[in-house]
């Protein structure tokens, strides 16, 4: 699971975006390097971020960073494609009713309830590839 930096804007903490053609590369990058080790991949869409939460906290108004994540996820999902590599999608969490309570109060990062909801896809996952 990477991209939450690299596909968002925070002002507040001086970050940059990085290009989707970047991003892509550096994705493809790492799987070329873990195949390289013989290393089982699995891809984690990145995840949502709660707008409301996240702009409260990180001083940034717009709400755009879902939209700019689901350009992120779109790369992901070509890759995975391209790539043959089994790719967890995202989209449960913003589609559950408890959302609010899967992340933390910064409306970024998983919360402990989210953090198991996540591992518990994970791990399903997981036993499917090895």
């Amino acid at each position: 699971m990477i991209g939450a930096n690299d596909s968002i804007s925070i002002a507040k903490e001086g970050f940059c975006q990085v290009s989707l053609a970047e991003y892509s590369r550096n994705v493809r990058e790492l799987v070329a390097w873990a195949r390289e080790y013989g290393a089982a991949i699995l891809l984690f869409e990145v995840t949502p971020v709660v707008e409301e939460l996240f702009e409260r906290n990180f001083c940034y108004s717009g709400r755009l960073q879902n939209e700019r994540i689901s350009a992120y996820n779109a790369a992901l999902k070509h890759i995975a494609a391209e790539q043959e590599i089994a790719l967890i999608p995202s989209g449960w969490l913003s589609e559950s009713e408890n959302m609010n309570e899967l992340y933390e109060s910064d409306g970024l990062h998983l919360s402990a309830k989210g953090q198991k909801a996540f591992a518990a896809k994970w791990i399903s996952a997981a036993t499917k590839i090895i």
